[in-house]
């Protein structure tokens, strides 16, 4: 602010009705006003110059102070370096969560925010995996809306305006899961969460949740054709039936297996009966079979596709040298 030079005298007093800081003071030509930070509005200051006769001047300059907006900051990372966060997600029903406690949410120049948009950037499983929060704590000040779109990613909007204190409640409660699983074969790529908080004028930085996706193994399905029926053995030397023809074997996270164990019971026959598998069936293959009659066990082990597995197991056969067999078997 330049003063005119018609005050200026052997002494200049500066008034202000404000009581905020004044630099510069020593040269009555020009005039610092400091209004202190986030300071928006009207200001006053009363300038007075006196002469060596005790003669004074004075004039009031009104000053309009327009601050800049100060953009949000949302820190997922507490206090340490940085803004953004790492979230592990294990395969199964459960949920991530993927903002953690010690969340903060500032802004200098507003007590409410308009809103928080939380996208899933990245998400290979499609529909099956999402994003999930609880608005209870913010009692009705903040909505939440969800849209999944494949184009851009699953976004999470929690509407307000509220307060930044009711934004970081709803914030804690932000999770992610997937619902391949049991069985299901998610992919373990790791999936992305960007944040950005919105105070009606700027946007805050970007702020990102890693998910790390470990999956589990999910266990070999095995079942029976639907039209299947209960095999029939009859009584005679040599004679056989297939007991496991109509078996199907699917695994959906593994291509091969490494073992099958069938057993029947009771096996009241000892030694005279049996499960069997045609050793010609094996050979070129890395497998072995083993029967014991002790526990009426068939296992086969050695790493094969499913696909030769369930062709195997439906050659597997039943016999049983007695007279007098004992029935029935499962």
């Amino acid at each position: 602010m330049n003063i005119p030079q018609k005050l200026a005298a052997t002494k200049a007093e500066l008034l202000r009705s404000s009581g905020r800081s004044i630099s510069n003071a020593t040269s009555v030509a020009t005039l610092d006003i400091n209004p202190g930070d986030h300071f928006n509005g009207q200001d006053s200051v009363v300038v007075q110059g006196c002469d060596s006769g005790g003669l004074c001047a004075s004039f009031t300059v009104v000053v309009t102070v327009k601050s800049e907006n100060d953009v949000p900051v949302l820190d997922l990372n507490g206090g340490a370096s940085g803004i953004d966060h790492t979230a592990k997600f294990t395969e199964g029903p459960g949920e991530a969560q993927v903002v953690p406690g010690y969340v903060t949410l500032t802004d200098n120049d507003h007590l409410e925010l308009e809103k928080i948009t939380i996208v899933l950037a990245t998400f290979p499983d499609g529909d099956n995996e999402y994003l999930r929060a609880d608005d209870s704590s913010a009692g009705g000040a903040i909505s939440i809306e969800y849209d999944l779109n494949p184009s851009y990613g699953h976004t999470l909007v929690l509407q307000g305006p509220a307060t930044k204190e009711a934004f970081v409640a709803v914030l804690k409660t932000v999770t992610y899961a997937n619902t391949l699983h049991g069985p299901g074969n998610p992919s373990d790529a790791d999936r992305t969460v960007t944040f950005v908080a919105d105070d009606g004028t700027d946007a805050s930085i970007v702020a990102t949740t890693t998910v790390v996706l470990t999956p589990v193994n999910d266990a070999p399905i095995l079942s029976l054709e639907d039209d299947a029926t209960s095999p029939v053995f009859t009584e005679g030397e040599n004679n056989t039936v297939d007991v496991l023809a109509p078996l199907k074997i699917s695994d959906i996270d593994s291509a091969n297996l490494q073992s099958v164990v069938i057993a029947f019971s009771p096996n009241s026959d000892g030694a005279d009966e049996r499960l069997q598998l045609g050793e010609e069936l094996l050979e070129g293959l890395p497998l072995t079979q083993t029967y014991s009659a002790e526990a009426g066990t068939l296992t086969i082990r050695g790493s094969a596709t499913v696909a030769t597995y369930q062709d195997l197991l439906r050659a597997v056969f039943y016999t049983n040298a007695r007279n007098e067999p004992t029935m029935p078997l499962s």
